[in-house]
């Protein structure tokens, strides 16, 4: 058989080489594209003849121009001056010990703006273990890293959101168990407060239905006394009451008109006249002015006055003195003084005395009350007449000094 020559020609290797360098080129481009798009860079050091390869990416991360950079020289005046001791020490201690290195710093731009870098770099080795290259990677993090700031911050604004949730939720707690307290102690006392007078009443009445017959009239005159004081110590309770309740129901009502209020004063204290001789007490009244004009409720402010009075006397020992002052300040307000020698009120409790069914510790131990008579002339004298009042202990003496202020007219 006589075979035919062939007609297949040889490979044409100059083809094949240039389709490997396509090839390459193609996936170089890749890579280079890869970088850009996940914004890395880096380079490679070779430790045998120490030259450096750096990407194109390393150019943008670093602000650097290609023909400027030629060592890592130029990436180290990039980082900032509080970042670039550290960084070089880390990078050399993963040159020299073959630990991996992951550090993040700042570098500063031409234009003077800050980034913040991330950089990895581990040492490589040949097949004889011999070191061979250190290759670093570094990414721009920026973005990432004002991210986790402002992450930071919003977690630091929820906690202390939550924080001053949580302290409004026991403030509210601690005032809802002490409003509770102050309810059952009002309670108790209030039940005291009413159950005396009805005693009185109860006693006095059976006493004198028991001695109708056979006690002269003076005898029945004071049992009748007796139910009558009572009686209007329970109408006082049952008014204190009806008073608070018509406060915060914002029903109480105001006859608003011109008034003296040191004819007020004075008429309030001449009430008193019987009360301060038994208890051997003296009150004296100053005033700055023979009269001093306001625009008010005169019963309710005969009613603070009476009010604020009483509970000096309540605290006063016999042949001690409560003065009473009627002032006019430069700034047009009215002032009423009641100043006691009593033993005073404990400094913590000073606001506490002015809340509804709360009582000085003072009040509790020693003279009885129901906690409504200061909460009532606050009402009445803050919304009911655009004024104030407050208590303090005296500075230089014993006891303690009610004050409240009304605007004058002038």
């Amino acid at each position: 058989m006589i075979l035919e020559k062939s007609a297949i020609s040889p490979p044409n290797l100059a083809s094949n080489e240039q389709a490997e360098r396509q090839n390459i080129e193609y996936q170089n481009t890749c890579f280079r594209n890869a970088q850009h798009i996940a914004g890395l860079g880096g380079w490679n050091i070779n430790l045998d003849n120490k030259t450096i390869v750096f990407s194109e990416e390393t150019y943008r991360i670093f602000d650097i121009d290609p023909d400027d950079l030629h060592d890592i020289k130029k990436i180290n005046e990039r980082i900032h001056p509080q970042d670039r001791r550290i960084t070089i020490q880390e990078r050399a201690r993963c040159q020299n010990q073959g630990q991996p290195l992951s550090i993040e710093y700042r570098v500063v731009h031409r234009n003077g703006s800050e980034h913040t870098i991330f950089e990895r770099a581990d040492t490589i080795y040949d097949s004889n273990g011999k070191p061979s290259s250190l290759c670093s990677t570094v990414e721009e993090v920026t973005a990432r890293k004002q991210i986790e700031e402002e992450l930071v911050k919003y977690r630091a604004r929820l906690q202390d959101n939550f924080d001053a949730q949580a302290t409004d939720l026991i403030e509210a707690r601690d005032a809802a168990l002490a409003a509770e307290r102050a309810m059952s102690a009002f309670v108790a006392n209030m039940s005291h407060e009413i159950r005396t007078p009805l005693h009185g009443i109860l006693s006095f009445a059976r006493f004198g239905i028991k001695k109708a017959a056979t006690s002269n009239k003076e005898k029945l005159a004071l049992y009748f006394e007796e139910i009558r004081d009572s009686g209007e110590n329970l109408l006082s309770l049952l008014n204190n009451l009806l008073d608070l309740s018509k406060l915060k129901a914002g029903k109480l009502v105001y006859d608003i008109e011109t008034c003296d209020l040191v004819t007020l004063t004075k008429s309030t204290l001449s009430e008193f006249r019987t009360l301060k001789e038994e208890q051997q007490l003296q009150i004296l009244l100053t005033h700055s002015k023979p009269s001093i004009l306001i625009d008010a409720d005169p019963d309710k402010i005969k009613q603070i006055i009476r009010n604020l009075l009483s509970n000096a006397i309540k605290f006063s020992q016999a042949h001690s003195t409560i003065q009473v002052q009627v002032k006019l300040q430069n700034n047009n307000q009215a002032i009423v003084s009641v100043i006691d020698e009593g033993p005073g009120i404990p400094p913590d409790e000073l606001d506490a005395i002015f809340q509804p069914f709360t009582q000085s510790s003072m009040t509790n131990t020693h003279a009885g009350g129901t906690g409504l008579g200061l909460a009532i002339c606050k009402e009445i004298i803050e919304l009911g007449h655009n004024g104030h009042i407050t208590a303090r202990n005296n500075e230089h003496s014993q006891g303690a000094t009610f004050q409240f202020s009304l605007p004058a007219i002038t």
